[in-house]
């Protein structure tokens, strides 16, 4: 059994990966989800509670995907952010070290 599952963040989240769209994440989650509906695979993906405030209009057309469900990520995910940017210098990774 697979599960595909994905993290989605509103644009002031301060996500690194930002960077490399030149869209939304939740744009960018529509089309990922569009093309798995199209070849009948189910997905799961965890908003952050920040993206039905900043984007209500785009998360409305994810939410009528019939393959999508929706979890919590937080309200704003990366909260403690400066946790994230010592992990970055320190151990090169802005998520944390591997074992964790």
């Amino acid at each position: 059994m697979i599960f595909l599952t994905g993290d989605v963040h509103h644009m002031g989240s301060g996500d690194p990966d930002h960077k490399y769209l030149d869209i939304s994440e939740v744009e960018a989650a529509v089309k990922y989800a569009t093309i798995a509906n199209k070849y009948g695979v189910k997905v799961t993906l965890f908003l952050t509670g920040k993206c039905f405030v900043d984007e209500p209009d785009t998360v409305d057309k994810l939410l009528e995907l019939d393959n999508v469900e929706i979890g919590g990520h937080t309200w704003n995910a990366f909260r403690f952010r400066y946790l994230h940017y010592a992990s970055q210098l320190l151990l090169g990774s802005f998520y944390g070290p591997r074992f964790y």
